[in-house]
């Protein structure tokens, strides 16, 4: 399946889910009760370097979180983001494996609908291919690398009870990467930071 069907199958699965949601949201909050979750992730999103769009892709995840109050909480988790861009001059291909942590502030916590916004801290490991098409003399160089990066990462949304125990959560996040002493010119085919707009939809088990 072609990367851009997959990207448009996953829009289409979070904004049906939304609407769904929607629907249930008179449900009552009774998984506030509970102070522990596991959840996945899934989503779409983009990564942009200092100069332009690097692409898009289906990202994939899951963590934990606890909560230490009905408004705040800690969570814990690793993604897995994969982007493409093909310019016809040249293409890139890259994936982010990202592991995070951050903290959770919480509103309305005794709804059924409570957003929330995040913060937190984030540490990839970043593959990249780039391929050249250009006819010119030397040619420009075919490159592949990985480099560790890290950086800060804020979101939030809206977290839906649709049961006592389950919880769905469409959210909007965005991701600085940097690491000036794993740079090397030449090397890397993008220059830094990066930056990484997405948006998720996750699935929430409470106890």
């Amino acid at each position: 399946m072609k990367r851009q069907n997959m990207s448009t199958i996953v829009k289409t699965i979070v904004f049906i889910s939304i609407i769904n949601i929607v629907s249930v949201i008179e449900i009552p909050a009774q998984g506030t009760d509970f102070r522990k979750e596991v959840f996945g992730n899934i989503g779409y999103g983009k990564i942009y370097d200092d100069e332009t769009n690097l692409g898009g892709g289906v990202g994939f995840g899951g963590g934990f979180a606890y909560r230490f109050t009905r408004r705040l909480g800690v969570d814990f988790e690793v993604n897995s983001l994969n982007h493409n861009r093909d310019a016809g001059v040249w293409e890139f291909d890259g994936r982010a494996l990202t592991a995070g942590a951050g903290f959770q502030v919480h509103f309305l916590p005794e709804s059924a609908a409570q957003p929330f916004i995040r913060a937190g801290l984030v540490w990839a490991r970043y593959e990249a291919n780039f391929e050249s098409r250009i006819a010119e003399v030397p040619p420009i160089p075919n490159i592949s690398y990985t480099q560790n990066v890290f950086g800060p990462e804020v979101g939030g949304g809206i977290r839906f009870f649709i049961g006592k125990r389950w919880s769905v959560r469409p959210e909007f996040r965005m991701t600085i990467l940097d690491n000036s002493r794993d740079y090397v010119p030449g090397r890397s085919a993008i220059e830094l930071p990066l930056c990484s707009p997405r948006f998720n939809l996750g699935i929430g088990y409470h106890w």
